[in-house]
């Protein structure tokens, strides 16, 4: 195995999908070079992410290549607050303009702030106050305390109408601007829960926990596959990839990320469905190899191949419809398509859904069932769903019937 092989088992047991997390795309920015990406966002990469894949396209839209991350460099200007939720107490019914305020020095340590904090805030490093004559003032949820701010102090949001409108303030680019003096740090992990405390609603209280803030923008370095030089510039885009050799889920477990998954090398790739009614391995980006071999029941869009083996038993499918357009499933076998005893390739029911069907055809209504080839079924009362498609080369889905899709 060049890329190693991925299986999801879940043991039978429904629930969740299985979600990769996502490394994202961006544009390389000033300060790129050779191996080391300066990325387009103030953000916290996960060190985690160390040996993901990133593919980097030229400005030409030509692939440069497709390498592992060697490393995650976040910002020097990188702050956390970990730890259990805590509240911030403010005061109750008081709809005032305020700012969500991080500070390298406890709350009591401010200038003016000594014996004026809420009990058991002293130590406190993100508060809530307000600008107001030309001073910031504390809310220290009964009264509003004016305090000289602190060189670290940061503001990261702002809130409204009692705090039931929280809004996080942005660096776009890694620039961050000033709110009344003080310069301004990006949230960029972590829960702000406005009128909350916990055991119940509180329409004055702000509920805070594992924050991460960040001024400057993230980089990342990667790792050559073999002699190659690396040589992203500025403008270059980057994209984080998941590649497997092949993929197994054995009780029809949904794989999904919002970065792509490339499933095959080149070479032998196996797709190993479940076998159930109804369960299917899925797969939301096409698959490429030499020699592709489906086994269960297998759902992707797309697969390029010199010769596609589909398995005795197995099932070849697309995935199922999501928004307003139907899937599709595209094979392109340069060599050898072998559909085995027993096996098929079928898009059943994986069609338009409910009420919705192809452009410019009329949908049913009612109890109508979904045209194609034909006008919809009827109980005989309700409007019917008008016929499309060809049967010289039948490519498009089928319509969505009225009740039940």
């Amino acid at each position: 195995s060049t890329l190693g092989d991925v299986t999801i088992d879940n043991k039978g047991i429904s629930g969740q999908p299985t979600i990769l997390p996502s490394f994202g795309a961006g544009t390389a920015q000033a300060g790129t070079s050779g191996a080391t990406v300066v990325m387009d966002r103030v953000a916290w990469p996960g060190r985690y992410f160390a040996g993901h894949w990133v593919e980097v396209t030229g400005a030409g839209g030509a692939l440069k290549g497709t390498w592992r991350i060697a490393n995650v460099v976040n910002s020097a200007s990188l702050r956390t607050v970990p730890g259990s939720p805590f509240g911030m107490p403010l005061q109750d019914g008081n709809a005032y303009a305020g700012y969500l305020i991080y500070s390298d020095i406890p709350l009591a340590s401010h200038a003016g702030l000594a014996g004026n904090v809420y009990p058991g805030t002293e130590n406190a490093h993100v508060f809530g106050a307000r600008y107001s004559g030309g001073q910031w003032q504390l809310d220290n949820n009964s009264s509003f305390i004016t305090f000289t701010p602190d060189a670290s102090d940061r503001v990261f949001a702002t809130y409204t109408g009692g705090v039931s409108n929280v809004v996080r303030l942005t660096c776009p680019l890694g620039v961050c601007g000033l709110v009344n003096g003080l310069p301004v740090m990006q949230l960029v992990a972590g829960d702000i829960t406005p009128n909350f405390d916990p055991g119940s609603q509180n329409p004055g209280e702000i509920w805070v926990h594992d924050l991460v803030f960040a001024s400057s923008l993230a980089r990342f370095t990667l790792t050559p596959n073999g002699a190659e030089t690396i040589d992203v510039q500025p403008g270059d885009t980057y994209q984080g990839v998941y590649r497997f050799d092949n993929v197994s889920a054995p009780h029809g477990e949904t794989i999904t990320s919002f970065d792509p998954i490339r499933v095959g090398n080149g070479g032998t790739v196996n797709l190993s469905g479940p076998t159930g009614s109804g369960q299917f391995l899925e797969i939301a980006y096409p698959v490429t190899g030499a020699d592709v071999v489906v086994t269960g029941h297998v759902s992707v869009p797309s697969v390029s191949a010199t010769n596609l083996t589909v398995k005795s038993g197995a099932i070849l499918t697309r995935p199922a419809f999501a928004g307003t357009n139907p899937q599709t499933l595209t094979l392109t076998a340069t060599g050898a398509l072998t559909v085995e005893s027993g096996a098929s390739i079928d898009v059943s029911s994986r069609g338009y859904g409910s009420t919705t069907t192809y452009p410019g055809a009329a949908s049913g209504a009612d109890w109508a069932g979904g045209s194609h080839i034909g006008a919809s079924g009827t109980n005989g009362i309700s409007p019917i769903g008008s016929p499309y498609g060809s049967v010289y080369r039948p490519q498009e889905a089928g319509a969505g019937a009225v009740i039940g899709g």
